[in-house]
């Protein structure tokens, strides 16, 4: 495992790089998890315009106006939040935040007319990507950091302070839950649209939580399986992708690692565990490709989303029998069955389907 730059650099290339111990494995990796996604995004919602399921709505915008104070705020808590995971530090996640805030203010200072203008503009789905995957990194983080701290009821009473922490404990699902939730709400002025977005959506969702349990592995957060002392089945398996040990975790679980110098990442898994987070990797990516290929053949709008929320649902329940801690994922589980299952046989009801 490595749970920053540095560590990484000299195991696989030997290069001695202090600086980079600021730059978190888990961090890094999850951020790069959604520039694939966010491209994917843009190009589902820019192929519902070209087949005529999405359209653009008017919007007036204030060109000249000094910036607003839900900007600055929103700027300065994506920079906090980034600068935490991937610098690993409170005080290089105030330094980013401070400083994209101060840009976000300087920029609109230089653009600052003495009589702000409005203008009536076309707004394209689109154009929205970008703040979507902000408002989702937002919302995940700190959905699943919120559920990860309730699952964990014995830490959080015994210590608050490093149950809230940003080191590890996070639940994906319901950092998932939370972004879905959040995005399905802020989009109500699009109405009867929010239905194509959602399918538009479904495959990214699938891909970048795919690609986010990368992060998972290779940092060693926690996220792993049970303990795994069965006899390897398959002798052509890899001993690490059946039972692993997840040496230099980085919450530091498990028991020494002889003659290790990794600083406080010196602990290893004993006996190992199953690796379940490339298992979900494998798997999500296999029923990402199975959303594509599906992404044309439904006509009911919604049914695809809804196709989605069974995938992801089935698929943690599958997993969770190897799992620690499932037992908050697995209800939420059943809850995002249940309801694919109901939004599936509804869609064709749904207001956006009525000319059907």
């Amino acid at each position: 495992m490595y749970p920053n730059l540095y560590y990484l650099f000299k195991d696989l290339f030997s290069i001695d790089l202090p600086a980079l111990k600021v730059i978190n494995t888990f961090g890094l990796i999850l951020i790069l998890a959604f520039l694939p996604t966010g491209w994917l995004w843009y190009r589902e919602y820019r192929r519902k315009e070209s087949l005529g399921q999405l359209k653009p709505r008017d919007i007036v915008i204030v060109v000249g106006a000094p910036a607003r104070i839900e900007r600055l705020l929103l700027h300065f808590l994506l920079g906090l939040l980034a600068g935490y995971k991937v610098g690993g530090s409170l005080v290089a996640g105030l330094i980013i935040g401070g400083g994209w805030a101060f840009y976000t203010w300087r920029q609109a200072e230089r653009d600052r007319l003495p009589a702000p203008e409005k203008h009536v503009i076309q707004q394209w789905p689109h154009q929205l990507v970008l703040g979507h995957v902000v408002v989702a990194v937002i919302a995940g983080i700190v959905g699943a950091k919120l559920f990860g701290a309730l699952e964990d009821w014995k830490g959080l009473l015994a210590d608050p302070k490093e149950a809230f922490s940003f080191r590890g404990g996070f639940a994906w699902y319901g950092g998932l839950v939370t972004a879905i939730l959040v995005l399905w709400f802020s989009l109500h002025a699009w109405k009867d649209q929010r239905i194509h977005m959602c399918d538009g959506v479904a495959p990214c969702l699938m891909l970048g939580y795919a690609l986010g349990r990368i992060a998972c592995q290779l940092s060693g957060d926690g996220d792993w399986g049970v303990i795994n002392l069965h006899p390897k089945p398959f002798g052509w398996l890899p001993d690490w992708l059946w039972a692993y040990d997840y040496p230099h975790n980085v919450i530091s679980s498990g028991v020494p690692l002889p003659g290790c110098d990794w600083e406080s990442y010196c602990y290893h898994l004993s006996p190992p565990v199953y690796p379940t987070p490339v298992y979900e990797t494998i798997l999500c990516l296999i029923l990402f490709g199975i959303l594509l290929l599906l992404r044309n053949k439904f006509r009911v709008a919604g049914r695809l989303a809804a196709v989605y929320l069974i995938f992801t649902g089935l698929e943690r329940l599958l997993i969770g029998q190897i799992r620690v801690n499932t037992t908050q994922a697995n209800i939420i589980s059943i809850f995002l069955l249940t309801a694919g299952g109901l939004w599936y046989i509804l869609a064709p009801r749904l207001p956006v389907n009525r000319e059907l």
